[in-house]
């Protein structure tokens, strides 16, 4: 399974808004997903618009154990990832926030989690990472269950299923 990250949509759900400083934010993020990478165990692939680094030429590479992709002058991060999710169809899990392209991903079997959903996950990551145990890890008491809940459709199923691996 690989998660592929639209990473300014991500920036401006972590951020509140888009950062004055792009380049600091997308660090901060990076380093954040290579956190969650060692934690969770994924591969993380984070997809950049080259439009706000002003690079003329796409350009890939690893930082910190997280796959980093830059998008050529003039080609959106949708695109990109509108490729990874044909090509690896039902192995990929796409973090955006953009109701387009979640359809798009959805229609090749991709599953999505919207920006503000990852972002509790990265955050229980991170939580993990700097107390050594997971945040459920320390409640004194057990819940108990109330009856039946009424079945998710397959699709909700399948994205909840995704989400426990995560």
């Amino acid at each position: 399974m690989r998660l592929i990250i639209d990473g300014y949509n991500l920036l401006s759900e972590i951020s509140g808004g888009m950062p004055t400083d792009l380049e600091a934010g997308r660090d901060y993020l990076i380093e954040s997903l290579s956190v969650y990478k060692r934690v969770r165990r994924v591969k993380i692939i984070a997809v950049f618009d080259a439009t706000r680094t002003g690079r003329l030429t796409g350009s890939a590479g690893m930082k910190t154990g997280v796959d980093v992709v830059f998008t050529k002058a003039g080609q959106e991060a949708d695109e990109v990832i509108r490729d990874f999710c044909r090509r690896l169809g039902e192995g990929a899990t796409i973090v955006t926030s953009d109701a387009a392209l979640a359809a798009v991903c959805k229609n090749s079997g991709a599953v999505v989690v919207s920006s503000g959903e990852f972002r509790g996950l990265l955050d229980a990551a991170l939580y993990e990472d700097m107390k050594g145990a997971a945040p459920e890890d320390e409640e004194d008491f057990p819940h108990e269950k109330k009856g039946q809940a009424k079945r998710p459709s397959k699709a909700e199923r399948k994205k909840l299923q995704r989400l426990k691996k995560l």
